[in-house]
C-alpha cells in the first residue's frame, strides 16, 4: 500500500507540475492521485501507521481491536489529511470551497497533532509515523490557507 501512496504522491507532483506548464492532462492527472491519496488515508490510514499490511489485516481483523484509542487518533488523521488534500485540489483548481476543506482539515489535523503529540512518550513507533505524515501536511496546508492564491495568481495573471 505504501508503493501506491507514493506513485500518487508523484502523480500529485506531476498533475501541479502540469498546471504550471498548462501541459494538456494536468486537472485529470490531480484529481486521480488525489482521490487515491484520499481514499489510502480515509480507509488505509489505520493500517499505514500501525504497520499492519493488507493481508494481515484480511486474515485477523481483531488486529484493530487491540488499542482503541490508537484506532481513533490514525482514523482522525487519515479523515484530516483527506480534507487537506481534497481542499489542495479545490485551490489548485480555483474551485470554490477550497478554504472550507483546508479549514476542517487544518482543524482536524491540529487535533489529530494534539492527541498524538499527548502519546509521543510512549515507546510505540507508530505515532511517530502519524506524527511524519501530519506536519507536512499541516505546514502545506497553512501556506495554502494563509496564502491562498499565491500560486495561481502567479501563473494566471
Amino acid at each position: 500500500m505504501k508503493l501506491i501512496e507514493i506513485a500518487a504522491i508523484l502523480g500529485v507532483l506531476t498533475g501541479f507540475v502540469f498546471k504550471v506548464f498548462h501541459w494538456p492532462f494536468a486537472n485529470e492527472i490531480l484529481i486521480v492521485a488525489v482521490n487515491v491519496l484520499c481514499i489510502i488515508d480515509i480507509f488505509g490510514s489505520v493500517l499505514l501507521y500501525q504497520d499492519i499490511g493488507l493481508r494481515k489485516w484480511l486474515k485477523d481483523k481483531t488486529v484493530l481491536k487491540k488499542d482503541r484509542f490508537k484506532s481513533n487518533v490514525f482514523r482522525l488523521c487519515g479523515v484530516s489529511l483527506a480534507l487537506i488534500w481534497t481542499g489542495l485540489l479545490f485551490s489548485i483548481n480555483i474551485w470554490a470551497g477550497a478554504d472550507q476543506f483546508i479549514s476542517y482539515g487544518l482543524l482536524a489535523a491540529l487535533f489529530a497533532l494534539g492527541m498524538v503529540l499527548r502519546k509521543i512518550n510512549t515507546k510505540d513507533k507508530s505515532y511517530y509515523e502519524a506524527l511524519g505524515r501530519l506536519v507536512p501536511m499541516i505546514i502545506l496546508a497553512l501556506l495554502f490557507y494563509l496564502k491562498p492564491h499565491i500560486w495561481i495568481d502567479y501563473y494566471y495573471e
